[in-house]
């Protein structure tokens, strides 16, 4: 699902995981009717190697029982796309072989844990 984070209008969509980009990219019409509107410009390489200026915004995302915010392109009519950006921020990960979706481990330091050698601030 998709959400408009101001106006919680949502709506369900079959997207595409794992063609490559590192943000979602949803229709232009869907994120205005969802109240989505773009807070920036940002350039994209395009699948032909060119560059290109779109509008991006912030969406809600609920993928698979994940749910957070993300940055979301606006995109053709026909394209719905979860990128590999977005799925890290909703702590999941793409299963090619089974063809689904599964939920990773988020890595939080706890205070005055360290992962390797001595207190790095000392």
């Amino acid at each position: 699902r998709v959400s408009g984070l101001e106006t919680g209008l949502s709506e369900t969509v079959d997207a595409l995981v794992g063609g490559g980009s590192a943000v979602a990219m949803m229709p232009s019409t869907m994120l205005h009717r969802l109240g989505i509107e773009p807070a920036e410009r940002m350039h994209f390489r395009t699948e032909d190697g060119g560059r290109a200026e779109l509008p991006v915004g912030y969406a809600h995302f609920s993928v698979e029982g994940a749910e957070g915010e993300a940055m979301v392109v606006f995109g053709p009519e026909d394209r719905c796309e979860l990128g590999s950006n977005t799925l890290s921020d909703l702590l999941l990960e793409p299963d090619p072989a089974a063809q689904t979706l599964f939920p990773v481990m988020g890595l939080g330091l706890l205070p005055g844990v360290f992962l390797v050698g001595d207190d790095p601030f000392h």
